[in-house]
């Protein structure tokens, strides 16, 4: 007998943990961060304590109270045993978001990940450049133990070994993503920890999926009732063509858990090839510095931008962060230069960049010098760069998410005044007295529209349908009735 239960991600977007159980093994799909429940607590300054492990996420209920997490997370005021356990044989991550997978690397240490090649890259990038934080160790880990004599308290020792978690690929990596995978920054190599035999008594099937992030990945698992989860999707972007095909695909499966962001969203849908065109007659008609501001890991936007740059006369210039993903994914970097950002002390991963990429960096006096020659690739986390810059006027184009919660919108206010104090015309946002909209035209969801989605369940045919990821469940139960369920068999 299958059973879905849907732990988290039911109503509300993000958070997405779904949990699958067939004949003693379970599996799950996906296993993010409630950005919205993590939001009521904690912010960019106060965050949940590395030192204290699952501790603070069990009591916040960010996470749930089952006994599936890693021992060395586990301080001795948390009584794991009292919590059920949970046969877990694998997680299906869909792509590299931290809704979706943030929370993969508190998972035991002997469960394996099952994801995209790209996926696995950009997961180990994040963790490269990242700072200390249980949400990014996913891939490889310290091992903790009790700090000194209060096992409370828990601490990896600096120079102890990384411990690596087995990963399985959707599909034979590339050479260059074998190679990434097994070198920690700044140099020395680590235990591979890739594999292609399927650990599950049942198959299952990965197929690609248009998103905003490259190496999303839908899935379908031939478990004795078959199940299609698509993780996000959309079609407007330059590989819709996918998503489309997985929902003829989906048609094999009995059970459809699929995402609702947008539904009910009434607006007009913008395609990729609408903003492109947009961002593009900016740039072309500016005569001074110019800014980009799109989302992080955005690398299909990143890319549109390189390009619209190049045809303009100019270069792209990119953060070290960006260079280090994109060298790694292996994208295109002809016409791409790094900004050198003025830094103390320096990370090993900074290192590597500075030394691998120094003849494509660029010093802020450079840019001074010569600011209609480059088209910054900053948002609202780089705008302390601009004050060694120090250039006035100049176009700044928003080219993200409109602000959908209130740290976002108190965000989007600071940015607005950066914008004025460099005297920036802006494109994307729309101010009006104290009230900051979002233009229609500079950024496309990465998310399926109203009509598309009813398009795609239509196609797909499901006897049962399952949403996540969305604030309107009521609108699934208008468009499909009685199909539309919060689980399966449990």
């Amino acid at each position: 007998m299958t059973s879905i239960r849907v732990l988290d991600g039911l109503n509300t977007v993000g958070g997405t943990k779904i949990y699958v159980e067939e004949f003693g093994t379970g599996v799950f799909l996906d296993f993010g961060m409630n950005f919205e429940l993590h939001g009521r607590y904690y912010d960019e300054f106060l965050r949940e304590r590395v030192t204290r492990g699952v501790h603070d996420l069990l009591k916040l209920g960010l996470i749930p109270e089952f006994n599936i997490y890693r021992k060395d997370l586990i301080p001795a005021d948390v009584h794991i045993h009292e919590y059920q356990s949970l046969p877990v044989g694998a997680v299906f991550i869909t792509h590299a978001h931290l809704d979706h997978c943030g929370y993969a690397g508190l998972l035991r240490g002997d469960v394996p990940l099952i994801a995209s090649p790209t996926t696995l890259t950009i997961m180990k990038t994040m963790r490269d450049t990242g700072k200390s934080d249980i949400t990014i160790e996913a891939l490889y880990y310290k091992v903790r133990s009790a700090a000194g004599d209060n096992p409370r308290v828990l601490c990896a020792p600096k120079k102890a070994v990384f411990t690596t978690r087995a990963v399985v690929p959707t599909e034979p990596p590339a050479p260059c993503h074998k190679e990434f995978w097994k070198v920690l920054p700044g140099g020395g190599e680590m235990e591979e920890f890739w594999r292609l035999e399927n650990p599950l008594p049942f198959e299952w099937e990965a197929h690609p999926v248009d998103h905003s992030i490259y190496g999303a990945t839908a899935y379908i698992l031939w478990t004795e009732t078959p199940i299609a989860y698509t993780g996000d999707m959309r079609t407007q972007g330059k590989n819709g063509d996918l998503t489309w095909a997985f929902a003829k695909r989906a048609r094999s499966a009995s059970v459809l858990i699929v995402e609702g962001t947008r539904a009910g969203d009434e607006r007009e849908t913008v395609s990729e090839r609408e903003v492109e065109e947009r961002c593009r007659a900016v740039v072309e008609e500016a005569d001074g510095l110019v800014i980009a501001d799109f989302g992080a890991r955005n690398f299909e936007r990143l890319e549109t931008f390189r390009d619209i740059a190049a045809r303009a006369g100019r270069r792209l210039v990119v953060t070290e962060k960006d260079i280090y993903a994109m060298d790694a994914l292996g994208i295109d970097l002809r016409g791409v230069a790094v900004y050198r950002e003025l830094r103390g002390r320096e990370d090993r991963w900074v290192r590597d960049v500075r030394s691998r990429f120094r003849h494509i960096m660029v010093d802020p006096l450079e840019i001074r010098a010569n600011p209609s020659a480059y088209v910054l690739a900053f948002s609202y986390y780089d705008m302390k760069n601009l004050l060694d810059i120090d250039v006035r006027g100049g176009d700044y184009i928003y080219s993200a998410t409109e602000p959908f919660n209130e740290e976002m919108y108190l965000d989007i206010k600071k940015l607005v005044e950066w914008i004025r104090l460099f005297e920036l015309r802006l494109h994307g946002l729309v101010v009006e007295g104290g009230d900051i909209k979002a233009e229609r035209g500079w950024h496309a969801s990465g998310h399926i529209s109203p009509e598309d989605l009813v398009r795609f369940v239509e196609i797909a045919d499901p006897d049962v349908i399952i949403p996540v990821h969305t604030k309107n469940r009521e609108w699934f139960r208008e468009m499909f009735g009685e199909r539309v369920r919060e689980g399966f068999g449990a």
